[in-house]
């Protein structure tokens, strides 16, 4: 004869299995949300260092002359006598950027890592890449209108490019200043 008894305590197997079942059906979705939360934060983490790299060569930029033809920053010089076309001058280096002494000379600038003032890679910064183009434009408020002729206003623009770990897709930051002739900036 088979006693059985009225109280059992404890869980069966199949209790077990499902309790376990219910517990990993709701983990999924946790674990896929702290994916793209760790995911967003290094985005933002890499957007934050692209703005700085970009702030820094703007900050770089505002240390040099308007024109080749200025003896001193801020000093205003006529259009005429505005050294033409934009880019680097007779007797400097387009590769080295200790020798530019101007705003334009920036224009076209690469740095494939970020560089420091001494034109040495900087540690750390090997995914970044920044370019900067400078051009004359006839709207100050707003730095669209661009110009084939000089003008007073030379905007410089930085984008600094950078890309995801095994990721296909290419981010950048943008930043831009317009620089006014005979104005200390």
């Amino acid at each position: 004869m088979f006693l059985t008894r009225k109280n059992k305590k404890g869980v069966t197997l199949v209790e077990l299995m499902i309790t376990v079942t219910l517990i990993l059906l709701g983990l999924i979705p946790l674990l896929k949300m702290f994916i793209s939360a760790v995911t967003g934060t290094q985005m933002t983490g890499s957007a934050t260092v692209a703005d700085n790299i970009a702030k820094q060569m703007l900050a770089e930029i505002s240390q040099k002359k308007w024109d080749e033809k200025c003896t001193v920053k801020g000093e205003y010089i006529s259009l005429t006598s505005a050294s033409d076309p934009l880019g680097t001058d007779a007797g400097e280096d387009a590769n080295d950027k200790t020798t530019f002494d101007d705003i334009d000379d920036y224009k076209g600038w690469e740095e494939i890592p970020p560089r420091d003032l001494s034109n040495k890679p900087i540690p750390g910064y090997e995914g970044y890449q920044l370019k900067v183009d400078v051009i004359y434009v006839t709207d100050p408020t707003t730095g669209v209108t661009s110009s084939a002729s000089k003008t007073d206003f030379k905007q410089v623009t930085v984008t600094v490019f950078w890309q995801k770990t095994g990721a296909a897709n290419r981010y950048s930051v943008k930043r831009s200043k317009i620089f006014y002739n005979g104005i200390k900036y």
